[in-house]
């Protein structure tokens, strides 16, 4: 059996018509030597019957989940099933931007073999139309490239449509996370191996604002929010990688939701113990409440 050199993941989960789109957008890339794997986690035949029109494709395989697994171990399961020598995810909701993306992407591994990963600006679009690029700077590059963990300070990489990586990684998204879980796998793969690659152009369409997308669920998630966030904070921890911008980034986090206990987190069921930097921080900003309520009481006698 010939190994392709890409394998282009696409899980999928209802939206027949927007994964048609994303197909559409991938039969008509420059570069052809790439397998599709959709992974379905729909209860009825909506997304096999998108696929009597691309079939009999030799590159594209469907595999149909028995139970829903959700996200992100819908997208495990396509990377479970991926046999080429690089990754490209491609959630069902995304597309590429023209003919000539996959084979950008594919030219930013083959041109830098010291780089696990590469990714691009993105056409951020609502209703098909494009409503802004989002790109990074060259700042938060060097800093990223300095330390993954800047990515605390918020994901300027972007979703995982935007990034291409090499199998040989062997990360998996973590079955704990929805909302952080794409910056915890950027932070994985760039431990292992800062080097990573950047193309300015928009190389990939992705959704925003829709109704059936994760982040809408997790957006305004007082519990969501802290549990995740904690929870990747003492995941870094324990491995010995953190600094200012994960220090920074729980700071502001505990000062939002305004969290006066560590007793407040473990009921969300954040591990024990907690790391000693997040105990600091919430008997710290407690203090601080105290005396501005001691202060103010005095101004005001």
């Amino acid at each position: 059996m010939i190994i392709p050199k890409v394998s282009i993941c696409i899980p999928a989960y209802r939206q027949p018509e927007l994964l048609h789109r994303t197909l559409q957008s991938v039969i008509t890339q420059s570069f052809n030597d790439y397998e599709v794997i959709i992974t379905d986690d729909t209860p009825d035949e909506s997304i096999r019957n998108v696929l009597k029109e691309f079939l009999p494709n030799n590159n594209i395989r469907y595999y149909r989940n028995s139970i829903r697994e959700g996200s992100p171990g819908n997208w495990n399961v396509a990377l479970g099933h991926a046999q080429a020598e690089y990754i490209k995810m491609l959630h069902h909701d995304d597309w590429f931007s023209d003919k000539n993306s996959l084979s950008k992407f594919v030219k930013m591994l083959d041109d830098n073999p010291n780089a696990d990963m590469a990714f691009s600006a993105t056409n951020v679009c609502s209703n098909h139309e494009i409503k802004y690029i989002h790109s990074s700077t060259e700042r938060q590059r060097k800093k990223l490239n300095r330390n993954p963990l800047s990515l605390f300070s918020g994901n300027f990489i972007g979703p995982p449509s935007t990034t291409i990586f090499r199998k040989k990684q062997n990360i998996t998204f973590d079955p704990h996370l929805k909302w952080v879980v794409d910056i915890d796998f950027y932070i994985r793969i760039l431990i292992g191996n800062k080097h990573f690659i950047y193309n300015a152009e928009p190389l990939v369409c992705t959704t925003v604002g829709a109704s059936h997308q994760v982040t809408r669920e997790c957006e305004y998630n007082r519990d969501v929010q802290l549990y995740e966030w904690i929870y990747l904070y003492t995941k870094v921890h324990s491995s010995g990688h953190i600094g200012f911008e994960g220090i920074k980034c729980i700071w502001n986090l505990l000062k939002r939701h305004n969290v006066e206990s560590s007793g407040e987190l473990r009921a969300l069921g954040v591990g024990h113990p907690l790391p000693i930097n997040i105990k600091n921080i919430i008997l710290f900003q407690r203090l601080m409440k105290r005396f501005n309520k001691f202060f103010c009481s005095l101004s005001a006698s």
